[in-house]
Formats: structure tokens, sequence, C-alpha cells
């Protein structure tokens, strides 16, 4: 069953619509749920600190966790994307956020008897990579399939927008109750959250995912797993077809493997500024105030014409503040750097994901995005390390000057020798109807 209610703008749209895609029904629905997965993913990463600090009265290793949570999203993730599209969208959201409160039930359980080891909290944390990772690629795949696609940067940006300010409640709520009562009460608010996520996804309305949406009348007798896993390459095709998006990938990545973001760390200004834990943490609110200023600011814009080469100069921009905060002594100048850092970070993301889905077709998108979704915590995991030898090799302040210099040079590269790259728009330029799922009303 699916909505074909015209849009909800009417004829003339007005000229700023921060909140135009909460006219679609669906839209609404989906940023319900994604609100609550992306708070619970979030929140629970505060609580794990937590877990492993108090409860378990161990060394928190962040190297470890970060870990055994991406395993799960580089073995699953490309599988994941096959899913999204050749399965019912909807139903695998379900068990996604079912599937994460399992887990997150599971562990109080094991707490609450006292049965909770650092192994096995491991292993949950891995269970629950792996159940959440099942979701990834459908909701970034679903936007462009409830919205019009004149609309994804900005469902994109209210997206982001609801999840930012859900961990803001949940976080402080959580790590409260567990300074007063057992910790498992924290998971179990989490484990409601994720469920209320999964009810919130009862009234969307989307046409089922099959086979037959991949091109086959019939469909298939093989086992879902073979069906997802037998058209991944179309997605890496289309991706090597398509330079432009291809181009993009290769700037992710590279600000993502070698950029100066270690500037930005507690450890580089602990002993050039005498600073404290407390101190840092108050410079990097103007971080988060710039990412969020940056992000409702987005949510007015309709249209960006020339967004690749926003995408490139907003890299260059966030590489020259953090280069700046590595060298700063000034408590005011850091604050202001990376207020700035923020402003550029804020955009940046939405910019990307919204490129890769207005210029990918429906057909793909899951493959597509499970190809982001794994490239990204591959690139996540390989970065530290990288950073960390870069450090041995040329001293902290050598390694935040020399990767500064590549990844500028880098986007310099990319974008001079691709003209289609700088002219391309947030969007196609002409007219596009809404989806038949887009659900206005």
């Amino acid at each position: 069953m699916t909505s074909t209610e015209a849009q909800p703008e009417g004829e003339r749209p007005r000229r700023l619509q921060p909140f135009a895609s909460f006219g679609y029904r669906n839209y609404r629905w989906l940023w319900a749920a994604n609100v609550c997965a992306g708070a619970v993913a979030t929140t629970q990463g505060f609580l794990i600190i937590w877990l492993f600090i108090e409860a378990l009265d161990r060394d928190y290793n962040r190297g470890v966790i970060e870990l055994m949570g991406a395993l799960p999203v580089l073995l699953l993730g490309l599988f994941a994307g096959g899913l999204a599209d050749r399965r019912d969208r909807r139903l695998l959201l379900i068990g996604s956020h079912v599937a994460v409160a399992l887990m997150l039930l599971l562990m109080v359980i094991l707490a609450a008897g006292g049965l909770l080891s650092f192994g096995l909290t491991l292993l949950l944390v891995s269970l629950g990579a792996a159940a959440a990772v099942f979701g990834r690629p459908v909701r970034l795949a679903l936007i462009p399939a409830v919205v019009p696609k004149e609309r994804i940067l900005n469902a994109n940006t209210l997206d982001t927008l609801g999840v930012g300010l859900g961990a803001m409640a949940l976080i402080p709520l959580t790590l409260g109750l567990s300074r007063g009562l057992p910790i498992e009460v924290a998971f179990v608010i989490l484990a409601a959250v994720s469920v209320l996520g999964a009810l919130f996804l009862i009234p969307l309305r989307l046409s089922p995912r099959g086979p037959e949406q991949n091109g086959s009348a019939v469909a298939s007798a093989h086992s879902p797993m073979v069906e997802a896993s037998g058209g991944i390459m179309d997605g890496f095709r289309f991706l090597w077809r398509t330079v432009e998006l291809r181009l993009l990938f290769v700037l992710l990545l590279t600000a993502m493997l070698i950029g100066p973001w270690a500037a930005l760390h507690f450890g580089a200004a602990e002993e050039r500024l005498d600073i404290t834990l407390q101190q840092w943490a108050l410079l990097s609110l103007f971080l988060g105030v710039g990412t969020i200023v940056s992000t409702i600011a987005l949510a007015f814009v309709r249209r960006l014409p020339r967004a690749g080469t926003w995408y490139g100069a907003l890299i260059v921009a966030s590489a020259l503040a953090a280069v700046g905060v590595g060298f700063s002594s000034s408590y005011g100048l850091i604050g202001l750097l990376m207020g700035l850092y923020g402003l550029a970070l804020g955009v940046r993301g939405l910019l990307l994901v919204t490129l890769v889905q207005s210029h990918t077709p429906i057909a793909i998108m899951g493959r597509v995005m499970g190809i982001f979704v794994v490239l990204t915590a591959a690139a996540g995991l390989l970065g530290p390390p990288i950073t960390r030898a870069g450090q041995a090799l040329l001293q902290d302040d050598g390694w935040i000057v020399f990767s500064g210099i590549v990844l500028i040079g880098v986007v310099a590269l990319v974008l001079a020798w691709s003209p289609k790259l700088r002219r391309m728009p947030s969007h196609p330029g002409e007219p596009v109807a809404p989806p038949a799922e887009s659900g206005a009303g």
C-alpha cells in the first residue's frame, strides 16, 4: 500500500521551508524511528564506557571496543545493503530495532545476575553492532524513497538534528540514572527507546522490495543471503562508472585516513596549554555549537547548484581550522577555530550523503549505501593507526602540517580534474515528481 497524496506545500512553494520534509507522512514516521535508533546508538557508547569503568572495574580500551563494534559492519554491511534493495525495508528496520533491544535486555539480565564479564561484554557489543548494521543502509536508502529529490537535503538535515537532540536528551537521563541506580536501569531505558522506534515504523507505508524490482519478474528461489550477495557487485560497478560519486568517495576516505584531526584530540593540547580534560570539554562545546548552527542553517537551503565544490571547500576549511587548533596557544583562538571547524563539519557530512542519494537510482540505493557504511567503518578503524604512525615518524606538529597539506592537495587535484564534480548540484535541476510512496499529508 502506498500513498499518492499531493505535495503538501501547494502549487507555489514558499521560499524558506526548514521543516518542509515533515509534510510527508512517511518521512515523519521514519524520522521518529531514526531519532530513536541514533540516540540509542550514541548513548550506548557512553554507557559502555561507564559499564567498563564502574561495573566491571576495568580500564576502558577504546581501540578494542571500536574494533568489536566495527567488525560486524565490515563483515555484514554489504550484505545488509543487498537486503535493503531486495527485501521489505520496513520489516528489516523493525527487525533491527527489536534485535538491538533484545541485546540490551540480555546485557541487563547478565549484569543483574553478576554474570557479565569483560569478554562477554565485548561479545554483546559486537552482537548489538551486528543487529544495528542491518538497519543502517536501509535508513540511508529510504530517505530518497519517502521525499522527492528536491527535499533530500532538507530531510537529511532534519534527521541529523533530530538524532543530535535525541542524544542530548537521552545521554544525561541515562548517565544520571546510572549514578544513582543500578546501571541496568539505563540499559532498560535504551531497550525501551529502541522498541519505541520499531513502533514508529509500523504505520510506515512502503512498497515491498523484492527480486522483481531488480529486473526479474519471477521471484527467486534462492535464500536471502544468496539473493543479497549476488547483486553486491552491481553497487561497485555503478560507483565505478559514475566518476563524480567515485571521486566523492575518494575525498571522503582521504579525509578520514589522512587528515590533521589529531589536533582536535585532548592529548594534542594537554601539554601545550597545561589544560585539564574539563577545560578541553568546555572548548569542545564550541565545536558542537558550530555543528548545530550550520546544520540548522542548512535546513533553510533548498538547493546548492555547486554542492560538489562546496563539499571539497568544506574539507579544506575544516582541515585549516584543525591545523590552526594544533598550533594555537590561546584559549580564545582555539574556541573560535573549533567553532569554525564545527560549522564546516556540520554541512560536510550532510552534503556527501545527499549527493550520493540524489544521484543514485532507487533500485540500487541500498547496495551503494552498504558500500558507504562499510568504507566509513574501515576508514574509521585504519585512521587512528595511520595517525599514530605519522606522529611517531614526524612528531605531532609535523604530522598535523603534513596531513593538512596532503588533504588540501588531494581536494584541489580532484576538483581541478573533474569539472562535473565541481558543478554537481545537491539534486538534479530538472523537476522531479514526488515518489509514489512519499506519503504527503
